[in-house]
């Protein structure tokens, strides 16, 4: 089992928030969170990155939030958003190596822009 740790670093519209979390993680968890933004996206008619993104984006505003499953979505939306970026140095998204190695990543939102800093263990 993996764990991976996320600083998350956000400025929308001259607001900035950070946070950080961990999540201890395994093949089931990583297609638990996969699975979970496909179906919200697919009920919404859009992308899972348009929904992860203004996810995010929105944050700057509101912080985690206390609903939980609010909470929830926001939570799920940062997570896929580094499973689904690709691992600096070798083939493939995150989402492939999470599960049997540790993961430190930065996820950067500005303005418009998300990228991903991460480096593996």
């Amino acid at each position: 089992m993996g764990k991976m740790t996320i600083a998350i670093d956000l400025q929308v519209g001259g607001k900035a928030y950070k946070s950080d979390i961990e999540w201890q993680n395994g093949d089931l968890e990583i297609r638990s969170v996969i699975d979970f933004i496909d179906r919200m996206a697919d009920q919404d008619g859009i992308t899972p990155e348009a929904l992860t993104h203004s996810t995010l984006r929105f944050m700057t505003s509101m912080g985690w939030r206390s609903d939980p499953i609010d909470y929830e979505v926001q939570k799920m939306a940062v997570l896929y958003t580094v499973l689904q970026w690709p691992m600096p140095d070798r083939p493939g998204a995150i989402y492939n190596y999470t599960a049997s190695e540790d993961i430190e990543a930065t996820l950067m939102v500005r303005d418009a822009s998300v990228t991903v800093h991460v480096k593996g263990k």
